[in-house]
């Protein structure tokens, strides 16, 4: 990657800034692969709820496309804009990497309250149809669509509010040799590799809820009690996530 922003920067290449855009789509793929927070809790947050296949799909590009932005944001406009230095500007990276795990644990507490409550959602996908099995009244439904909306969005955000390392270090580069147009090609072709991978995970989780589903749907006390328990399981590891790498972040443990 270092050498075809090279070729970029000495001679101006298209071919070379195509290159970069496939090179930073493949290193997404494979950086998304490795050990990781973000798989982690997409799967889980899709244990705690019935959805559709896009659903998952729609995580995924969610939170890619905040990574990307905090990466453009934390390293693009405090440098470019305000005139800050890199390493200043490298270092509100420990806020959002902070803010991100604090996000994650709070949505991963009020869901494993929820679950505990008995609050575990309907049988249907409320992105398509509003729930009005807890109400009489119509509003009861739209209350319960905004309330999902508003979970979703969040915990696409706490995935993606941490910038990745590569799109930081490719940024850092393109600015220091003033080619700036092929990096923020180049991290956002990042972050659609990022968000393939971390789709494939989004579907472990809402694949396993279906299958379990499939597999109770003529025994509903029993399937009640593993909606329950995998509720349970998938909000205890989106809080257990959240607030160890808070703890860690925070110099603690």
């Amino acid at each position: 990657m270092t050498g075809v922003l090279s070729d970029i920067r000495d001679q101006g290449s298209v071919a070379a800034g195509a290159w970069l855009c496939l090179i930073a789509f493949g290193y997404g793929v494979l950086h998304a692969l490795g050990p990781g927070h973000g798989k982690l809790v997409v799967t889980s947050y899709f244990l705690t709820r019935r959805a559709r296949l896009m659903r998952g799909i729609q995580m995924a590009s969610m939170a890619a496309l905040a990574q990307a932005l905090a990466a453009i944001l934390l390293v693009g406009v405090p440098v470019v804009l305000l005139g800050m230095t890199r390493a200043s500007a490298m270092a509100g990276a420990w806020y959002l990497e902070l803010g991100s795990y604090a996000l994650m644990t709070g949505i991963g507490f009020l869901l494993l309250v929820r679950a505990a409550r008995g609050k575990i959602g309907c049988t249907h996908d409320h992105a398509v149809t509003p729930c009005r099995r807890h109400g009489s009244s119509p509003g009861n439904g739209l209350v319960g669509l905004r309330r999902e909306n508003t979970g979703f969005t969040l915990t696409s955000l706490a995935v993606g509010a941490r910038p990745c390392s590569g799109a930081v270090l490719v940024l850092l580069f393109t600015l220091a040799n003033d080619i700036v147009p092929a990096g923020l090609l180049a991290v956002l072709a990042m972050g659609v590799g990022v968000a393939l991978t971390t789709s494939a995970s989004s579907l472990i989780g809402i694949g396993a809820r279906h299958g379990l589903e499939s597999l109770l749907m003529e025994r509903p006390r029993a399937l009640a009690v593993a909606q329950r328990g995998l509720a349970l399981v998938g909000a205890a590891l989106i809080t257990l996530v959240g607030a160890t790498l808070s703890l860690l972040t925070l110099g603690i443990g």
